[in-house]
């Protein structure tokens, strides 16, 4: 527990000359370690104290910052329009005594704070500044972003927030990581399409988050309201980004016209997919593609967002690590035309028909080791080919999963030729309803399978959760490193690709 000051004083004041010769001695030595090894600095004012709170600490902190040279990060949080000319003076300070400050945070600011700092960052000259995080606050006004488009050294930003529509020019050229976001699917969208007007001077971006961003931050809401939304921008602007090596995010999937009265009995704006023959062709480069599209404000509901036959990714085929795609069937003339993905790690997919199969699934993704296959609240259903799948000669962890109250799953032989995959280790059902319970428990028994898990699935026989975890956790007794997990809830976050910061920010 930390001593008041006044206590110390007191102690201090009841030793010897000598002993308080002594511990000034000390104190130095010990602010002068403190000073030499402080990396980062944060202000915040606390939520139970009054804004003016927040004044004096930001004033002594710029008048101590001759003192902390080596400071690399500063984050300011959570203060009003009264901290903006100490902020000032901080951020000024900070400039002449920390070379090494090369990452800023502004979190939840007032919105003139902001705009006052974001100016300032052009002016006081940070070399070492690469890298600038700006939320806005969950409900104030819509940033001013045009100051940004000036921070020459900046390499990499993130926004977490609405934009006003009057920034203009707001992206640095020299961006290689950019992140954009709304602060949750439930306060979906950016502020409009800003973003993809600026953008296209970044040439050299290498990977670029868009978290739940909304229709009208992909195209612009069209005159006549029975049109719908018009994406060529986005597709044009971002499929220019010819550097592009990660590609990934969530969109919500449905936006209202501000101007109705009644969204409830509007069928608003949506993105139902995204093309991959208008997004896809020039960004050779690309090692991740996860983007999904969130239904109903669900957490549990998120689909693959891209959507097409294998064939259209042909120009990612050689380069592509982890992706989250929705097949569809080939054309005939592009039967034979199936790509090889001979370095696919990860791959979250959804099979709508039958014939959306490849011909050989052990050809087509001869490398993935971990996949997340079922109906993610695909309208129009999946299908499960079982032999196809334990055919994969890499496969480790397997998850099969239906969309609470989503699309079927239907299945194409047994499941329990999974037993069959001398690599697989890790299989997880989500939310099946009529699951095979035989099948299930051959899983069990396969010796390859160390962990089973089971969320909220219901079986072709009688039989509670309660009674297969028995079942399951008997068999577990006699096999050493067998774990097994069954729950009656639906499994959160469901199995994706995107990581929980993507999807909470």
């Amino acid at each position: 527990m930390l001593l008041p000051v006044e206590i110390l004083t007191l102690i201090v004041a009841h030793t010897d000359a000598d002993d308080r010769h002594a511990l000034r001695a000390a104190s130095r030595d010990l602010r002068s370690a403190v000073d030499a090894g402080c990396k980062a600095l944060t202000l915040t004012r606390p939520r139970t104290c009054t804004p003016a709170v927040a004044v004096p600490a930001l004033h002594r902190a710029a008048a101590c910052c001759h003192r902390w040279g080596g400071v690399r990060a500063l984050t300011l949080k959570d203060l009003g329009a009264e901290c903006i000319r100490p902020a000032l003076a901080l951020l000024n300070s900070a400039a002449r005594h920390c070379p090494e400050l090369s990452s800023i945070t502004l979190t939840r600011l007032d919105r003139e704070l902001s705009l006052a700092l974001t100016s300032c960052l052009s002016s006081c000259r940070l070399a070492s500044l690469t890298s600038l995080a700006l939320a806005a606050p969950k409900h104030g006004q819509p940033l001013l972003l045009t100051p940004l488009g000036e921070l020459s050294s900046l390499t990499a930003l993130t926004v977490v927030g609405r934009s006003s529509g009057a920034s203009a020019a707001w992206l640095p050229p020299s961006l290689r990581r950019l992140r954009l976001g709304a602060h949750g699917m439930n306060d979906s969208g950016i502020g409009g399409t800003s973003w993809l007007d600026a953008i296209g001077a970044c040439c050299s971006l290498e990977v670029l988050e868009l978290s739940w961003l909304d229709p009208f931050d992909l195209g612009e809401k069209p005159d006549d309201p029975d049109e719908e939304l018009d994406f060529s921008e986005f597709y044009a602007s971002v499929g220019q980004l010819t550097n592009l090596r990660e590609l990934s995010g969530a969109f919500s999937g449905i936006t209202f016209d501000n101007d109705d009265d009644d969204e409830d009995g509007a069928d608003g704006y949506r993105i139902d997919c995204l093309e991959p023959d208008l997004l896809l062709p020039s960004l050779t480069a690309l090692r991740r593609l996860a983007l999904y599209i969130g239904c109903d404000g669900r957490w549990d509901e998120l689909k693959p967002a891209v959507k097409g036959p294998l064939s259209s990714l042909a120009a990612q085929c050689a380069t592509l690590e982890e992706l989250a795609f929705d097949v569809e069937p080939e054309d005939d003339v592009d039967a034979a035309l199936v790509p090889c993905f001979p370095r696919l790690d990860a791959l979250n997919v959804t099979f709508t028909q039958h014939e959306s199969y490849p011909p050989l699934l052990r050809q087509t993704f001869p490398a993935v080791s971990r996949l997340i296959v079922g109906g993610m609240a695909s309208p129009d259903g999946a299908i499960m080919d079982f032999d196809a799948v334990a055919s994969l000669p890499c496969c480790t962890s397997l998850s099969i999963l239906v969309a609470p109250d989503g699309g079927e799953l239907s299945f194409f032989g047994r499941m329990g030729a999974l037993s069959g995959c001398s690599t697989l280790t890790h299989v997880r059902l989500c939310s099946l309803p009529q699951a095979p319970l035989e099948q299930c428990l051959e899983l069990a028994i396969a010796p390859q399978i160390r962990v089973l898990e089971v969320h909220d699935c219901t079986f072709d026989k009688e039989l509670s959760l309660d009674a297969l975890a028995t079942s399951v956790r008997a068999v577990a007794r006699r096999r050493e490193g067998f774990d097994v997990v069954v729950q009656q809830e639906q499994i959160y976050p469901a199995p994706g690709l995107l990581s929980l910061e993507m999807l909470h920010n």
